[in-house]
C-alpha cells in the first residue's frame, strides 16, 4: 500500500512538473519573440534596401546609402514619367510599405499607362515600380521637400526602415537622397 502511495505521488510530481515545464517554454517562447522584434531589433537599412531612381531623361541610377549625392532628377514640366521614378527593392521581403511627408504616390503601369492617384501611403511589392508626385490635387502649393519612409515587411511584420529626402532646387528640379542617421 505504502508502494502504491509513492508511485502515484512520484506519478503526479511528474505530471505537475511536466505541465510546469510545457508553460515554462511557452512563456520563453513568447518573451523571446517579443524581445527579439520590434523598433529596436530592426536590421540595418544599409544592407536590406536598394533603390534605384531615374533621372528626367529616363537612365535609371542607383542610389548609393554610403554616397553623399543626390540622385535623379524630375520636373513636373519636362519628365518623360508623371512622377520622380523610384523602384523599390528590400532583400528578403514579402512587401514594401511607404509613406511620403508630403505629395504623392502615383501608379503608372501597362496596359494602359493611366496615372492612378494613390495617395501618401502605399504597399508595393519588392522591385515594383512607383512614382512620387509634388502634385496632390489638393491644393497649389508648391511641394520644396518629402521625406519617404520604406518599411520592409517579412510575414507582416517590419524588419527594416530606410528614409529617403526628395527635394527641389529653386528652379523645380526634383532630386533625391538618402536620410543620415538611421
Amino acid at each position: 500500500m505504502n508502494r502504491t502511495r509513492t508511485g502515484m505521488k512520484k506519478a503526479r510530481f511528474r505530471l505537475v512538473a511536466g505541465v510546469l515545464l510545457i508553460i515554462a517554454l511557452g512563456l520563453l517562447a513568447f518573451f523571446y519573440r517579443e524581445i527579439s522584434s520590434g523598433p529596436e531589433k530592426l536590421q540595418a537599412w544599409q544592407k536590406v534596401f536598394n533603390l534605384t531612381v531615374h533621372a528626367a531623361d529616363g537612365t535609371p541610377e542607383l542610389a548609393q546609402p554610403d554616397r553623399e549625392a543626390s540622385y535623379g532628377s524630375y520636373r513636373v514640366t519636362d519628365s518623360k514619367a508623371p512622377g520622380y521614378t523610384l523602384i523599390v527593392n528590400a532583400e528578403d521581403a514579402d512587401e514594401i510599405r511607404l509613406s511620403a511627408s508630403t505629395g504623392s504616390f502615383i501608379r503608372w503601369n501597362a496596359p494602359d499607362y493611366k496615372v492612378n492617384q494613390v495617395g501618401k501611403e502605399i504597399t508595393i511589392a519588392p522591385g515594383e515600380t512607383i512614382y512620387w508626385t509634388p502634385l496632390t490635387g489638393e491644393s497649389s502649393e508648391t511641394i520644396t521637400e518629402s521625406e519617404l519612409t520604406m518599411s520592409a515587411y517579412r510575414h507582416n511584420s517590419v524588419f527594416s526602415e530606410a528614409r529617403f529626402i526628395i527635394r527641389s532646387d529653386e528652379s523645380g528640379v526634383y532630386t533625391g537622397k538618402w536620410a543620415e542617421g538611421d
